[in-house]
């Protein structure tokens, strides 16, 4: 289950939050996530580096991946 909000309380309209359970935690499923609201911001006209936030997924998963071997 993957869930998608614009956040709560005083950061509800300015913040994105996308929440995961299950098997989705533990796969490629949030980096993609990640990707997918990265290109929708593009299109809607934001400035966004799309590939500079999942090189900084990947690297989190890459040292996390390390740490766990």
């Amino acid at each position: 289950m993957r869930v998608v909000s614009r956040g709560q309380g005083k950061l509800a309209g300015k913040i994105v939050r996308i929440g995961h359970m299950g098997p989705t935690a533990s796969s490629m499923y949030p980096v993609a996530g990640l990707a997918v609201v990265g290109r929708t911001f593009a299109d809607l006209g934001v400035s966004v580096k799309v590939g500079d936030g999942l090189d900084a997924a990947l690297e989190i998963l890459s040292q996390t991946a390390v740490g766990v071997a």
